[in-house]
C-alpha cells in the first residue's frame, strides 16, 4: 500500500456470506483490481469473523477490512466503543493488510492506529460527505491532518453536485499531496 501511483480499490459489499465469497473470487480472479476492501457492515455482526477468514483465504491482494457505520453511510449502528471493540477483534484475527478507521473521535482514532501498527496494519483513517463537498481547504486540511495524525492512508470521500465540486476535490487532494509528499491518498 504505497503513494506512487493510483491504485483501483474493488470493493466487496454483500448481505450473504455465500455471496461475499461469490464476489472475493471474483476480485481475486480481475487483473484490474490492486486491492480489495471488505465492506463487513452488510452482513450480520456475528458473521464478520467467518467473513473475514473466508475472504483473506480467496484473496492475495491487498486487502483492506472496514466497519462503516451508520454515521459515516454504513449499515451498522455502533457506538464509538462497540466500533473501537470490533475493530480491535478483527486485529487481532489478523488477516487485514489496512484497517479503515473513521475520522470521527481522535482518541478512539489514535487507539486503533497504534493497535493496527502493532500487528504490521495499515491504518487508514477514512471521513465520508454524503450530501455534498466541502470548501476546498476544509478538505485539504482533513487530509493533511489525517496523515498528520498517522494515518497511513487518508481517505476522503465527498459527494460532488457539479464539476466544479469534482475539480475542488482533485486541488484539495493536489494541495494534501504538495504538503504531505509521497503520502497515500484516496
Amino acid at each position: 500500500l504505497h503513494a506512487e501511483a493510483p491504485k483501483i480499490i474493488v470493493p466487496l459489499f454483500a448481505r450473504t456470506l455465500p455471496e461475499l465469497t461469490a464476489q472475493a473470487a471474483a476480485a481475486q480472479r480481475a487483473d484490474a483490481a490492486d486491492l480489495v476492501e471488505l465492506r463487513l457492515d452488510p452482513l450480520p455482526r456475528q458473521d464478520w469473523p467467518t467473513a473475514l477468514a473466508q475472504v483473506r483465504a480467496a484473496i492475495t491482494k491487498p486487502l483492506i477490512v472496514t466497519i462503516r457505520t451508520a454515521r459515516e453511510g454504513g449499515e451498522v449502528d455502533l457506538t464509538p466503543t462497540e466500533y473501537g471493540e470490533a475493530c480491535q477483534a478483527l486485529l487481532a484475527q489478523g488477516s487485514a493488510d489496512a484497517l479503515d478507521i473513521e475520522w470521527l473521535d481522535k482518541t478512539l482514532t489514535e487507539e486503533l492506529r497504534d493497535a493496527a501498527h502493532r500487528v504490521g496494519v495499515s491504518a487508514l483513517f477514512s471521513e465520508h460527505h454524503f450530501g455534498s463537498t466541502p470548501d476546498t481547504g476544509v478538505m485539504t486540511d482533513t487530509l493533511v491532518g489525517m496523515l498528520d495524525l498517522g494515518a497511513d492512508i487518508a481517505k476522503l470521500a465527498v459527494m460532488p453536485r457539479n464539476r466544479a465540486d469534482a475539480a475542488r476535490l482533485l486541488l484539495a487532494t493536489a494541495q494534501a499531496a504538495v504538503q504531505r509528499p509521497g503520502k497515500a491518498l484516496i
